[in-house]
C-alpha cells in the first residue's frame, strides 16, 4: 500500500510536469511502454518510477540497521497487476488534467490584464520593502486568484493592511516569463503561489475591514505579529534578524547579512521550515517526558497552528506541520510511521490543491530535504554516527539542487550547521514562547487585565536573551561565509543532468536496489535504470531551447545594450554590458545569466563607450565574475581575431577624435564577422556620426551588415535613412526599456 501511494503521487506530479513542458503524449507513450513491459512478465514485478526512484523504507532498528522482516506488499518481489497499472496511468492523466484546469483559471484572470481602472481588492498580506515600495498580495474579485501589487505611496504600518479592503487604480499585467534564457522566471514563481497578475497602484485608499471570517482571522494574526515585534527590545538589525528567523520575513534585513547565510549554506534559518517546527517539537517532547498531560498536547497544537498562520502558511510550514500531524496520529493509533510515505501524502495533497506548487523553489527545497532524510540518511547511518549521517545526508541530497538553482556550492554548511542549529534550538522555542505570551497579553488585556499582566511579565523575561542570540547568529553567519572563499560559483548544468543525478542517487541508495543486488536480479535493476533513462531523455527533449545553439544573444538589461557572442571552443564575448544607477546589474543580471547558461568566465568585453548604460554593467561584473580582458579604447583600422570564426574590425572613431569630450561621438564602431554573418554595432553614435561613416565607407561595402545593433537605443538622434539604406540589415536589434517613451521613431529597413 505504501509503495503504491508513493508511485501514484510521483506519477501525479509527472503528469503536471508533462503538461507544463508540453510533452503529454510522449510521456504517456513512454509510461505505457514501461507498464506493458511489466505486464508481459507477471510475477516478476517492477519498481516503477517516472522522474525519480524513491522507495518506501522497511523497518529499521534503534541503530539504523535495516531489517527484512516487513517488506511492503508491493515491493520488489510482488507483481504489478493490470488494475494497478491502469490506476497509475490514471494518476498521470489526472496530473495533466489538473494543470490544464489551472490554465483555465489563469486564462480567466489574464483577461483582466491591460485594463487600467479602479479596483476594490482584499489585502491578504503586505510587506514594506523600503525603496522598493510596499508589496501587497490581494484577492482578485469573483474568485479569479490573487494579484501582487506594489505601491510607492506613504503607507503607515504596511503589514496591518492585511485583512483590509482597499480601493486603488492600477493597470494589471501578466507576470513576465524568463527575460533571459534559463534565468529567473517570475511567471512560474508567482504561479506556484497562485498569483496570476501584477501591477503598480496609485491612489490607494483603505475602505475598512474585509468581510468574512478568514479575513478577520488573518487581520488579527497580523496585528498580533506586529505587536510582538514592536514590543521586542534591541536595535533595528537585531529585530530584522529575529523577524527573518522566526517568520521567514527578510524584507528588513540587509542584503549583506542575507548573502552571508547563503554563502555559508545556512540560509534555511531565514526560511521557516521543518527546522523551526522540529525545534518546537523537540521542546514539546522534552516537556512531555517530564510531565505528560492532554492540556500540554492541546496547547502545543494550538501554538503550532497559530505560529504556522503567522508565517502565512508557507509551503515548507504546511509540509512540516502535516508530517508532524501524521507522525503523532501514527503514535496515537499505534501505527507504523514511514517518512517517505507521509511525504508522498503531503506532496499529493498540495499538488491536488495547487498543481503548479511543484515548480516553486520552496516546495522543491523542502521536499528534497525530507526525501534525503528518508532515503539517504538511513543508508549513511550504516557507516557513521546518526548526527553526522543526518547532516551529511541532508546536505549531500540538497547539494546538486543548490548548485543548479543558486550556482553555489556551500561547502562550509557541513561544518557550521551544527553550532548554528544548536543556537536555533534555543532561539526558536524562546521566540515562539515569547510570541505566544505576547498574543495572550494582547488578547486578554481588555477582558482579564491581571492575566494579561502576568503573560506580559513572562514575555519580558523570555525576550531578554533574544537580541543577543540574534546577534550571535549573525556573527556566526558572517564567520561561516568567510567572504565566499569556500563557496565557489558553479555554472548550471542541464536540467536533465540534475534529474539523472537524483534518479540514480535515490534509486542506488534505496533498500529495493540493495535487495535486488543481493538477489542478483539484474533484469529488475535494468528495468529501473531504463525508467530513469527514458525519463531523462524526455526531460532533455522538452528542455531544449533555440538559445542553446545560438551564436548571438541580445541580453535583456533593460535600458541599455548587451550582446553576447558565443564562439567555438567555449569562448564568450560581451559587446557592452548595460548599467543602471542604483542597481548592481553585473551582480543581479549579468552574472546569473552567465552562470545559468553554463559559463565559467568571460573571455572579452568590448565596450563602445563609457556611458552608464553601456559600461557600468561590465565594471560591476568584473568585481564578482572572472572577466579576462576588457577593451574600451581603439581607433579606426584596428582589427583582431577571436578564434577561427570571429573577426573584429573597428570602423571608428578616427585617431584625432579621441580628445573630444562627447562620448557618443567617440563610440567605438565594431564590425564583427561571425560564421560569415556581419554584425554592426554603433553604440550611441548620433546621426552626425553616421554621416561621417557614410563619407568614409559609402560604396565600399564596409557598412553592409546582416545584423545591426541600432544606435542610441532607437531614439530620434540616430539611424538616418541614408545610413539604413547603406547598411540594409536583415535584423535590427534595439536595446531599449520596455516602457521607454523615447522610442518614438518608426523604422523601415530595406531587405537585401
Amino acid at each position: 500500500m505504501r509503495r503504491i501511494l508513493l508511485d501514484h503521487v510521483l506519477l501525479l506530479m509527472a503528469g503536471v510536469a508533462a503538461a507544463k513542458i508540453g510533452i503529454i503524449l510522449p510521456a504517456a507513450l513512454v509510461l505505457g511502454f514501461l507498464l506493458l513491459t511489466v505486464l508481459q512478465r507477471p510475477g516478476r514485478g517492477f519498481f516503477l518510477s517516472f522522474f525519480i526512484c524513491v522507495p518506501a523504507r522497511s523497518g529499521a532498528n534503534a541503530r539504523g540497521v535495516r531489517t527484512r522482516t516487513s517488506l511492503p506488499s508491493s515491493g520488489p518481489t510482488a507483481s504489478l497487476s493490470r488494475l494497478q497499472a491502469l490506476t497509475l496511468l490514471v494518476s498521470f492523466l489526472l496530473g495533466t488534467c489538473l494543470f490544464m484546469g489551472e490554465n483555465q483559471e489563469a486564462a480567466s484572470a489574464h483577461r483582466l490584464a491591460g485594463k487600467g481602472r479602479q479596483w476594490d481588492l482584499t489585502v491578504l498580506s503586505a510587506v514594506d520593502r523600503g525603496e522598493k515600495g510596499v508589496q501587497m498580495v490581494c484577492r482578485i474579485p469573483r474568485g479569479r486568484g490573487k494579484v501582487q501589487l506594489v505601491t510607492f505611496e506613504d503607507v503607515q504600518e504596511a503589514p496591518l493592511l492585511a485583512g483590509k479592503r482597499i480601493r486603488c487604480w492600477s493597470a494589471l499585467e501578466i507576470p513576465e516569463p524568463a527575460v533571459n534564457p534559463h534565468c529567473y522566471d517570475q511567471r512560474t514563481a508567482l504561479r506556484a503561489k497562485g498569483i496570476w497578475l501584477v501591477g503598480r497602484t496609485e491612489g490607494l485608499k483603505v475602505l475598512g475591514d474585509a468581510e468574512g471570517k478568514d479575513s478577520h482571522f488573518r487581520a488579527r494574526i497580523i496585528r498580533w505579529r506586529e505587536g510582538f515585534f514592536q514590543a521586542l527590545p534591541g536595535n533595528r538589525n537585531e529585530k530584522a534578524m529575529l523577524r527573518g528567523i522566526l517568520l521567514g520575513d527578510t524584507s528588513a534585513m540587509e542584503d549583506d547579512v542575507i548573502e552571508d547565510f547563503q554563502k555559508s549554506g545556512t540560509a534555511h534559518v531565514l526560511a521557516v521550515s521543518g527546522l523551526h517546527i522540529g525545534c518546537l517539537y523537540a521542546a514539546y517532547q522534552a516537556l512531555r517526558k517530564k510531565r505528560p498531560s492532554r492540556l500540554l498536547d492541546v496547547c502545543f497544537w494550538i501554538l503550532l497552528l497559530v505560529y504556522a498562520a503567522m508565517t502565512l502558511w508557507a509551503v515548507s510550514v504546511l509540509r512540516a506541520v502535516a508530517l508532524l500531524g501524521i507522525r503523532e496520529l501514527g503514535i496515537r493509533t499505534d501505527r507504523r510511521y514511514d517518512l517517505t510515505t507521509a511525504l508522498a501524502a503531503c506532496g499529493g495533497l498540495l499538488t491536488l490543491v495547487r498543481p503548479s506548487v511543484i515548480f516553486g523553489v520552496s516546495f522543491q527545497l523542502s521536499f528534497l530535504a525530507v526525501l534525503s532524510m528518508g532515503v539517504l540518511v538511513p543508508r549513511l547511518q550504516l557507516w557513521m554516527p546518526g548526527k553526522a549521517a543526518s547532516i551529511l545526508g541532508i546536505q549531500g541530497g540538497l547539494l546538486p539542487y543548490m548548485m543548479y538553482m543558486f550556482n553555489q556550492a556551500p561547502l562550509p554548511a557541513i561544518i557550521w550547521n551544527p553550532p548554528i542549529l544548536f543556537f536555533m534550538g534555543l532561539l526558536v522555542p524562546l521566540g515562539v514562547g515569547a510570541l505566544a505570551c505576547s498574543v495572550l497579553a494582547q488578547s486578554l488585556g481588555p477582558v482579564l487585565p491581571l492575566a494579561s499582566s502576568f503573560f506580559l511579565m513572562v514575555f519580558r523575561l523570555l525576550v531578554m536573551t533574544l537580541p543577543g542570540l540574534a546577534s550571535l547568529l549573525q556573527i556566526l553567519g558572517k564567520l561561516a561565509s568567510a567572504g565566499g572563499r569556500f563557496s565557489p560559483l558553479i555554472p548550471s548544468v542541464h536540467a536533465w543532468a540534475v534529474a539523472g543525478i537524483y534518479g540514480l542517487l535515490f534509486f542506488l541508495s534505496s533498500e529495493t536496489c540493495e535487495i535486488l543486488r543481493l538477489r542478483k536480479n539484474r533484469l529488475r535493476i535494468g528495468q529501473a535504470l531504463l525508467a530513469i533513462f527514458l525519463s531523462i531523455s524526455l526531460i532533455a527533449a522538452a528542455c531544449r531551447s533555440p538559445f542553446d545553439q545560438a551564436d548571438l544573444v541580445m541580453v535583456d538589461v533593460g535600458q541599455g545594450d548587451c550582446l553576447h557572442l558565443r564562439l567555438a571552443g567555449g569562448k564568450d564575448v560581451f559587446v557592452d554590458g548595460g548599467g543602471k544607477e542604483g542597481t548592481d546589474l553585473g551582480k543581479k543580471v549579468l552574472r546569473p545569466y552567465l552562470l545559468k547558461n553554463g559559463r565559467r568566465d568571460l573571455d572579452l568585453a568590448l565596450v563602445t563607450h563609457l556611458h552608464t548604460d553601456h559600461y557600468k554593467g561590465i565594471r560591476e561584473l568584473s568585481r564578482v565574475f572572472p572577466v579576462r580582458k576588457a577593451m574600451t579604447k581603439g581607433v579606426r583600422g584596428d582589427a583582431f581575431r577571436i578564434g577561427p570564426e570571429c573577426r573584429v574590425e573597428l570602423l571608428g572613431p578616427e585617431a584625432g577624435d579621441q580628445d573630444q569630450e562627447d562620448e557618443n561621438r567617440n563610440s567605438l564602431i565594431f564590425r564583427i564577422t561571425l560564421k560569415g554573418k556581419v554584425i554592426l554595432v554603433t553604440g550611441d553614435l548620433s546621426e552626425e556620426g553616421e554621416r561621417l561613416l557614410l563619407e568614409r565607407y559609402r560604396g565600399t561595402g564596409k557598412l553592409r551588415a546582416d545584423i545591426l545593433k541600432v544606435g542610441h537605443h532607437g531614439s530620434r538622434f540616430s539611424s538616418c535613412s541614408d545610413f539604413l539604406q547603406e547598411v540594409r540589415p536583415e535584423v535590427a536589434l534595439i536595446g531599449v526599456g520596455r516602457k521607454n517613451p523615447l522610442l518614438a521613431k518608426e523604422y523601415v529597413f530595406v531587405s537585401k
